[in-house]
C-alpha cells in the first residue's frame, strides 16, 4: 500500500504528520514515544528527529526521549 492510496493526497498526508500537528499545538493524546533517526535517512535528519522529541517532550512532560543509531561496521 502506498501512501497514495492510504491518505489520498498529499494534503491530507501533511494534515496526519504527528510532527506537523505537535508543531500547529493541536490538542492531541500523545502517548509517551521512542524517537531514534539514522544518520542516512535521505528524507529525515537527526536534526529533525531531535526537535520532534522536544516538541513532543514540552507537550507531553518529559516522554520523548531522543537516541541516535549506531553506524554499523562495513
Amino acid at each position: 500500500m502506498s501512501h497514495a492510496t492510504f491518505f489520498g493526497d498529499e494534503a491530507t498526508q501533511l494534515e496526519a504528520t504527528p510532527a506537523l500537528a505537535i508543531e500547529r499545538g493541536e490538542k492531541l493524546h500523545r502517548p509517551p514515544a521512542l524517537v531514534f533517526q539514522g544518520d542516512r535517512d535521505q528524507w529525515t535528519t537527526v536534526a529533525q528527529a531531535e526537535q520532534l522529541a522536544a516538541r513532543h517532550r514540552a507537550r507531553h512532560s518529559g516522554s520523548a526521549v531522543p537516541g541516535r543509531a549506531r553506524r554499523r561496521a562495513a
